[in-house]
């Protein structure tokens, strides 16, 4: 491996990026370099391990203060078999001026995220500042997808969702998920009404607690109006009508306190039959 350059990213980082000689010879995923920063008294600190890309490069940043008069040395080993460095390489750091303080970064690698104290992040949640997004990483160290994760779901690119709905496959249930992730329950959305355990309700009866009042959801989960359920009308605004005369384009007919037709029975002193359509007598 040789050391191609050190990269000055911004005025408070550095990248230092190694390439390698051959890189058809390391670009298999299984070797990974060691970095080291050595001073004048010749004393060794390790910066990190990192793995080598299918560029055959390692990119490495770190947080230390590294003196002009420090150099870096890189070692390329096999993946479990440290013990045997296949190739090694070494720099200065350059002049003063061009150094700063160093800044190591979280980076992807492999569908694998490496923290920035360099070791795998493993059943955690991780933030990626680069996507704006968390990510859950499981016990094989892969990001996880189209699952929910502590009430939280992750969507096909792993990303958390957030303001969206979501179509959970292994259920074939509908969510919606608000800005921080959770699934919204016990509420209406956008017409639709989400049960307290996130999912869509459909072709049920809703009480709703705030507007004191029934609802009914269809097939599709958002509430109807201006119609007939069995025995029971949904006015403009979806609730139950009551204590009223209402002509459905068939004829009259009466709804009482409890919201139910009225049928064989009296009703302020009009007869309404079993079909609930109140008959003038002329």
């Amino acid at each position: 491996m040789k050391i191609n350059k050190i990269v000055s990213i911004t005025e408070t980082m550095h990248q230092v990026q190694f390439g390698l000689m051959n890189t058809r010879d390391y670009a298999d995923n299984q070797y990974v370099a060691r970095i080291y920063t050595i001073n004048q008294r010749q004393e060794y600190q390790l910066i990190g391990e990192y793995p080598i890309n299918h560029y055959g490069e390692i990119i490495a940043s770190f947080s230390k203060n590294i003196s002009a008069k420090h150099r870096i040395i890189a070692q390329v080993f096999e993946k479990g078999n440290d013990a045997k460095i296949l190739s090694s390489s070494e720099q200065s750091m350059g002049k003063d001026s061009d150094v700063v303080e160093m800044v190591r970064k979280s980076y992807w690698y492999d569908n694998k995220f490496y923290k920035e104290n360099g070791t795998l992040a493993r059943n955690e949640w991780i933030y990626d500042y680069e996507y704006g997004k968390w990510f859950y990483i499981d016990e094989t160290e892969q990001y996880c997808s189209n699952q929910w994760i502590q009430g939280y779901y992750l969507r096909s690119d792993g990303q958390m969702a957030q303001n969206e709905w979501i179509h959970d496959r292994k259920n074939n249930k509908w969510y919606f998920v608000g800005e921080n992730g959770h699934y919204l329950a016990n509420q209406w959305k956008e017409g639709i009404y989400l049960r307290n355990n996130g999912e869509v309700a459909k072709e049920a009866w809703i009480f709703d607690k705030d507007e004191q009042a029934w609802f009914y959801v269809d097939g599709t989960g958002h509430y109807v109006t201006e119609c007939w359920v069995s025995d029971y009308y949904l006015d403009s605004k979806g609730q139950i009508a009551k204590n009223q005369w209402l002509h459905d384009g068939k004829g009259w007919r009466y709804v009482k306190a409890n919201g139910c037709c009225a049928r064989d029975e009296m009703i302020k002193g009009h007869y309404i039959p079993k079909d609930g359509y109140f008959v003038r007598i002329h």
